[in-house]
């Protein structure tokens, strides 16, 4: 039987890690939502047969526009989960706790 000294026992997780991986979660459920939104689908029902003019073809470009910047902000959003995801298991083999604050 190997003594106390000598058997190995996992590292405490690491609180901020912790804190880190939550965020990721939150930040991977609101880029889901963004991605959901029913906006993103109001274009399949402003076509020339709900209004004509150009005010419609102004609107339609604003409709679009504003679904590319929801989009991108939904990848942004994923992105900087799996930036925190790898911070926190940079933590983790660190194997201490990080000396920077997480706000």
């Amino acid at each position: 039987m190997p003594s106390v000294g000598a058997m190995s026992f996992p590292s405490p997780p690491n609180p901020t890690a912790e804190r880190l991986r939550h965020r990721a979660q939150l930040l991977r459920s609101l880029s889901r939502a963004v991605h959901q939104l029913d906006v993103l689908d109001l274009h399949r029902h402003a076509g020339t047969e709900v209004w004509v003019g150009p005010s419609q073809q102004h609107w339609d470009d604003t409709l679009r526009s504003d679904r590319t910047a929801l989009a991108r902000a939904g990848r942004e959003l994923h992105q900087a989960a799996r930036r925190l995801e790898r911070h926190a298991d940079d933590l983790d083999l660190a194997g201490r706790p990080s000396t920077g604050r997480v706000a």
